[in-house]
């Protein structure tokens, strides 16, 4: 496989999607983008993300995010929490690459749900 290829290929041959699922997305450069148009290619309908740059997060809107969330503003737990009533994530992609971000993917993910690392 190309190098180009792998960003893709890894989050869409490790996670299993589904469209009655939901996925939050940490961090919307360009990897958290392209899992963003993955999810919902693979009609995953709830798609839940979060990135600082305001830029970022319009894009996440345009690529197919549900709604896009600035974890310095907001609450990203309480809001997921919310919006999936109590449950969490079924899928987290954390896609941000900074310690914190994993602590929120844990914090974030449904029981028997699934976290890909997938930042550089």
């Amino acid at each position: 496989m190309a190098p180009s290829h792998a960003a893709n290929a890894s989050p869409s041959g490790v996670a299993t999607s589904k469209s009655d699922q939901t996925a939050a997305v940490l961090g919307c450069g360009a990897i958290g983008l392209a899992v963003i148009q993955l999810l919902r290619a693979r009609g995953v309908e709830s798609i839940y993300a979060s990135d600082i740059s305001e830029t970022r997060r319009r894009k996440a809107l345009e690529f197919g995010a549900s709604c896009a969330f600035d974890p310095r503003e907001k609450d990203v737990l309480g809001e997921v929490r919310k919006l999936t009533n109590g449950a969490g994530s079924s899928i987290v992609f954390e896609c941000a690459g900074v310690p914190a971000s994993m602590q929120t993917a844990i914090d974030l993910l449904k029981i028997h749900g699934s976290i890909i690392g997938v930042a550089l």
